[in-house]
């Protein structure tokens, strides 16, 4: 008598951020993703994330405690906005400005 193999899990088999899309791309659009995923699934690190929090940009997102959620739809919304590359240069212009006038601060 065959026995089945024991079910071997996603993340064993693929690499961590391959898996992260994966279950994000199969997952209802009411989940919620923590900003490390949300990161990894947009192309963004949680800085960049966070600067666009700030600065009234981004995907919507929710906070608990300290954490940090975005729902899955909103955050394919957010992706597919043709504004969104215009977000993103302006976080970016201003961060390089805050930064370039620190830096002249500083030294």
């Amino acid at each position: 008598m065959s026995q089945n193999p024991p079910p071997v899990s996603i993340q064993a088999i693929l690499p961590r951020e391959e898996a992260i899309k994966l279950v994000f791309w199969q997952s209802p659009d009411e989940a919620l993703f923590p900003q490390e995923d949300i990161a990894i699934i947009t192309g963004h690190t949680v800085g960049m994330l966070t600067l666009m929090r700030s600065g009234g940009g981004g995907p919507p997102y929710r906070k608990a405690k300290k954490a940090v959620w975005y729902e899955k739809s909103a955050v394919v919304r957010w992706m597919h906005n043709p504004r969104l590359a215009l977000s993103i240069r302006l976080v970016s212009l201003s961060f390089a400005f805050e930064s370039s006038k620190y830096e002249s601060i500083c030294s």
